[in-house]
């Protein structure tokens, strides 16, 4: 049982305190491997895809629907406010490839509560700077439902992209930087949480693949995040 000597209710209080909490590996999981071998083999060219299939796999496989989903869906309605039904999450698998700079530093809020990353392969050669490692600063705004500063906000940090302009952020808030090299998912407070991802060397041996799932969107029908979702997935 993947939470059986887990203390959900502390999880729960790291995400609402520190804005995001960390779960076991998945490597101990027998079924990882086989999940993680499908998903290689239905790869495609693209880098973002919106998917479930792969998603429900291992999400059935932590019982993350059972076990911790309860609790999410408590928060958003006592601490967010949030009135509408639960709804299914938004899921996509992104895979970057060496050499795809591209995909670096693109920091943004998610408009979605909540925001779990499952690692499923991670390049390993930790003497490389940039192999896609996750970085995130936790609670940096708070969760207002102002569709104007929502926008506001995400033009003002989508300046914040590269190494030093990230570096002179880190100096007022607090920085996270996670590899997934032990393959531990982290959810985060999406909405509250600038993140981005490093770029991907070229001497990079890897595909970095990881599989996000976004929980409650907060975001009005035609809203910034809609849009930007409708043109990511042209």
């Amino acid at each position: 049982m993947y939470f059986e000597n887990v203390d959900i209710k502390n999880k729960i209080e790291q995400l609402l305190q520190n804005g995001y909490c960390k779960f076991p590996s998945l490597n101990s999981l027998p079924n990882f491997k086989h999940i993680r071998r499908d998903i290689f083999i239905s790869l495609d060219d693209k880098t973002y895809k919106e998917e479930n299939y792969f998603h429900k796999k291992i999400l059935q496989l932590i019982e993350f629907e059972e076990k911790f989903l309860p609790y999410l869906k408590k928060i958003a309605k006592e601490k967010f406010l949030i009135k509408q039904e639960y709804k299914k999450p938004y899921m996509i698998r992104r895979t970057v490839r060496p050499g795809e700079k591209f995909e670096g530093y693109r920091a943004h809020f998610d408009s979605h509560l909540f925001t779990l990353v499952i690692p499923i392969n991670i390049p390993e050669d930790k003497n490389i700077h940039n192999r896609g490692q996750l970085i995130f600063f936790p609670n940096i705004r708070t969760f207002k439902k102002n569709e104007f500063k929502n926008i506001l906000q995400k033009l003002y940090f989508k300046r914040f992209n590269n190494d030093d302009k990230i570096s002179q952020l880190s100096k007022k808030y607090l920085m996270k930087v996670e590899s997934f090299d032990e393959y531990e998912p982290i959810l985060f407070l999406g909405y509250s949480t600038l993140h981005m991802n490093r770029g991907m060397d070229i001497k990079n041996k890897n595909k970095r693949i990881t599989l996000l799932c976004h929980y409650y969107d907060t975001s009005p029908k035609y809203g910034i995040g809609n849009i930007l979702r409708l043109v990511r997935n042209r």
